[in-house]
Parts: structure tokens; C-alpha cells; sequence
């Protein structure tokens, strides 16, 4: 953007929501992308905070996913298989 700062990512196949785990994508909505993103980085998308329930974040994502094409869909579950994986051996 002129303000140096990067727009919130198209949520369709074009952008890359789909590469992220299930635990990031609500974590996003909820907290904004600071505390996922490298330091320094400046963006225009806050958290909304208290503004969604658990269950109103969790319909948004599954909305959204439910507008990707199939591959799209299999790769994200895959990536949230992973994430879980992982947690569940640290």
C-alpha cells in the first residue's frame, strides 16, 4: 500500500490463507498478525479482539474454506494435521 504497509491477503485460492494451520488462521482473526509475523512487519489488519465468539471465528474459517478448490482444501488440512502433530510432541 502507499502507507508501506501490506493489505490483508485475498482468502481464495489466490492467496495464501490456505498454507496456514487451522490453530493460526483463528489465532489471526483473534489476535491480528503481529504476533505471527517477523518483527518489523507493518500491516493495516487488526485483531478484532473480543468481537467473535469461538464458534462465529471457527464458521468464518469454515465458510472460507468451504470457497476453496479441493487441492487447496487437502493441502491446509494437511498442514493443520501437522501443526497438531507437533504440538502434541513438544
Amino acid at each position: 500500500l502507499p502507507s508501506g504497509k501490506f493489505p490483508a491477503p485475498p482468502h481464495d485460492k489466490t492467496g495464501h490463507t490456505w498454507h496456514h494451520p487451522d490453530e493460526m488462521l483463528e489465532g489471526i482473526t483473534r489476535k491480528g498478525i503481529l504476533p505471527y509475523a517477523p518483527k518489523g512487519y507493518e500491516s493495516d489488519m487488526p485483531g478484532p479482539g473480543g468481537v467473535l465468539t469461538d464458534e462465529q471465528t471457527a464458521a468464518l474459517w469454515a465458510y472460507v474454506k468451504s470457497t476453496w478448490p479441493e487441492p487447496e482444501r487437502q493441502y491446509q488440512q494437511q498442514m493443520t494435521r501437522q501443526s497438531e502433530q507437533l504440538k502434541q510432541t513438544q
